[in-house]
């Protein structure tokens, strides 16, 4: 190793987005950089730079994988329907690692002229929130709630 700088080629093992909050010495800036955990070292990708400098002298945090959610405005017309949609999604909910957020009958509309039960459940990724949302349990459920509701819902990536 020449200046950290490692001559022979890495086979990276993973390779994830982190953010450096202090620099020890000369090194990359603050910011967020690519790193490669190889089985013996941690390495950070400098940008626009052509070398591969070894990040044990840095402070350094990993960044959390974006969280998912799914959030509905939901507007029922057949309250017993509903009740059964509700029984049917919740174990399916539960069995993809979701976590209700918000659940309000009467949310204060700003805009628009909707009203209707407020919906966001939590996912740890995006995939889980797809994986739940394309389930046959949701499915299932989801045909429940069609006839016993109209409803808007999307899928989004937390930050």
């Amino acid at each position: 190793m020449i200046a950290g700088i490692e001559k022979e080629p890495l086979i990276p093992r993973d390779q994830s987005q982190i953010s450096v909050e202090r620099s020890t010495g000369p090194g990359p800036a603050i910011g967020t950089h690519t790193c490669i955990n190889t089985p013996t070292r941690f390495w950070m990708v400098l940008p626009n730079r052509d070398k591969i400098q070894e990040a044990l002298t840095f402070t350094w945090k990993e960044l959390p994988m974006p969280k998912g959610y799914l959030v509905a405005h939901i507007r029922v017309h057949d309250a017993e329907g509903f009740k059964k949609f509700a029984e049917m999604a919740m174990p399916a909910i539960a069995e993809y690692g979701g976590k209700v957020l918000v659940r309000n009958p009467n949310p204060e509309v700003r805009e628009g002229s909707d009203s209707g039960v407020a919906i966001v459940i939590e996912f740890e990724s995006i995939e889980n929130a797809r994986n739940f949302y394309e389930s046959s349990e949701y499915t299932a459920a989801k045909a429940v709630r069609e006839l016993a509701a109209d409803t808007d819902l999307i899928l989004v990536e937390g930050m």
